[in-house]
């Protein structure tokens, strides 16, 4: 072989070597880059819910609502999951909705102390609101332990200030201070669940378990205000909900509201 042919011959086997090394490096770069992905999807907990339009509409949502459904069974903590969020179409709402949805749902799988026995986490909702200043969703959390006694059911909601980026606490939206404005309020809320006494009235026993208008959980619609109660005497009455006309509590609710 001339010498000639053997710079050729060693220009193929250097050429055929990058060649090789480049192939490596594409493949390696192409894994990388697949297990990222992969990875933010495993671990992006709202990457595994599903978006689904109601085909029907229901009291509380209409046809064509776009909700997030999450239904799946944790082998960990032997628990069936099934959670429904509505789709509002605010990103940043949604967003800081799921995260809160998720960790309630993270704490609960926490505390599961008998995995012997089938537990349950169901979250569904039962109001929404949306308009250009306010978007109001109210969900029930249903739990069930396979150590306690019985299930429990919660209300939960979410009322967020779109203006602002911020979820709008009791104290945002309403003023209700005076102790005599607290009573007038709360007379209202137990005629609105009808659960008074039947010879005392408000002031029956049912009224000892008093409002804490500190930690209210409330939800809105155009026209009303429902205060979430959830259980207020026992286990068996189950949880309450007492909606309101705006107009019986105009007064308390802060201008910026109205």
């Amino acid at each position: 072989m001339g010498f000639t042919g053997y710079i050729y011959k060693l220009a193929v086997i250097v050429n055929h070597e990058t060649i090789m090394k480049t192939k490596i490096i594409i493949l390696f770069l192409a894994f990388f880059s697949t297990t990222i992905i992969y990875g933010q999807k495993k671990v992006s907990k709202k990457s595994q819910y599903l978006t689904k339009t109601l085909n029907e509409g229901t009291g509380y949502m209409p046809k064509g609502t776009k909700v997030s459904v999450l239904k799946k069974y944790d082998k960990k903590t032997n628990t069936d999951i099934e959670i429904v969020i509505p789709v509002s179409g605010n990103t940043k709402f949604d967003t800081q909705l799921h995260r809160i949805i998720e960790n309630k749902k993270t704490e609960f799988l926490e505390d599961c102390s008998v995995v012997e026995m089938r537990n349950y986490f169901e979250v569904r909702p039962i109001s929404i609101y949306i308009s250009q200043k306010i978007i109001s969703f109210a969900f029930e959390i249903g739990t069930e332990n396979g150590g306690a006694a019985h299930g429990e059911a919660i209300y939960y909601s979410y009322n967020y200030d779109v203006a602002k980026n911020k979820e709008i606490k009791f104290e945002d939206y309403f003023t209700i201070e005076l102790d005599e404005d607290k009573e007038f309020v709360t007379g209202l809320i137990y005629e609105s669940v009808k659960l008074k006494d039947e010879e005392e009235g408000v002031n029956g026993p049912f009224a000892e378990f008093g409002v804490d208008f500190s930690d209210v959980d409330f939800n809105v619609q155009k026209d009303t205000i429902t205060f979430n109660l959830g259980s207020i005497r026992s286990y068996a009455d189950g949880i309450f909900r007492a909606e309101l006309n705006k107009s019986k509590l105009g007064k308390f609710i802060n201008n910026n509201y109205r």
